[in-house]
């Protein structure tokens, strides 16, 4: 007698259609692996008052795993560098985060904000207020000098040039053949030569030639159409040149130094640009 296969239960063929369409668990695993990683470099740093660095690993291992005693290692750095306000903001972000965690971790961290409420009373007050709708910044956040430049508007001087070069050439040429093949003879209308030979005057030169010749076919293109288009690139060259208007650039001048670094998380990458004013 000879056995058939058996077709699977539906729950078995739904439960090996799950497994086969889930995840790999390895992501997870290597999200923890990085942040365990980033955590054990900040402690060394953190331990030898490279707070700086330290930060930088703290956050680094938070980025790759939400743990909220990360919250308090970050907090810490950020009260070792003076930077209180920024503090207080990571140790009060650990009490929302971690409503469970043991009463006395709950009342280290309020201390340590009570104590930082205190020194920060106790500053002496910032020489200037800082610009309208720039308060409540972190004390991390840090805003790149600016000073303002006088500059000429670039694109109506090189437009006006265009226009001017382009009606010119027209001129330049007709007035070049006119110049080398007609004849020295004045009509009623004027001497066609001589009108020829004032189109190579830049600007004036189709308004002159218009009036040397006053045939209505020849005055007209020249003097509405050519000149006006030569004295309006004219204009716009000079109001280009004129119009001085202030503008706002990053002033480098107080940078001690820039630098360039990639960066990876589960979550994506890209490259961090970092400055010391």
């Amino acid at each position: 007698m000879s056995l058939g296969h058996r077709p699977l239960p539906a729950a078995a063929a739904c439960l090996l259609a799950v497994l086969a369409c889930a995840p790999p668990m390895a992501t997870a695993t290597e999200a923890g692996d990085e942040a365990d990683l980033h955590r054990a470099r900040g402690t060394t740093l953190y331990l030898s008052e490279q707070y700086e660095d330290a930060l930088r690993e703290f956050r680094a291992a938070y980025a790759a795993r939400q743990s909220p005693d990360l919250l308090v290692e970050i907090a810490r750095s950020y009260r070792k560098l003076g930077r209180a306000q920024s503090a207080i903001q990571y140790y009060q972000r650990f009490l929302t985060a971690s409503p469970d965690a043991p009463e006395a971790k709950h009342q280290e961290v309020q201390a340590a904000i009570a104590q930082l409420r205190a020194l920060a009373s106790e500053e002496p007050a910032a020489p200037a207020s800082p610009p309208a709708g720039l308060t409540g910044l972190p004390d991390d956040v840090r805003l790149m000098p600016m000073r303002l430049e006088m500059r000429r508007n670039g694109g109506l001087i090189v437009g006006g040039v265009v226009v001017l070069t382009a009606a010119y050439a027209a001129a330049l040429l007709a007035g070049t053949i006119g110049v080398v093949g007609e004849s020295d003879y004045t009509s009623d209308s004027g001497n066609k030569k001589v009108a020829s030979g004032l189109l190579l005057l830049p600007v004036v030169g189709p308004f002159l030639s218009g009036i040397a010749y006053h045939d209505v076919n020849w005055a007209a293109p020249w003097i509405i159409v050519d000149g006006l288009a030569q004295a309006a690139g004219l204009a716009m060259i000079v109001a280009g040149a004129v119009r001085v208007t202030p503008v706002a650039v990053p002033y480098l001048g107080e940078v001690s130094s820039l630098r360039l670094a990639p960066f990876a998380t589960p979550h994506g990458g890209g490259l961090a640009v970092s400055a010391s004013f």
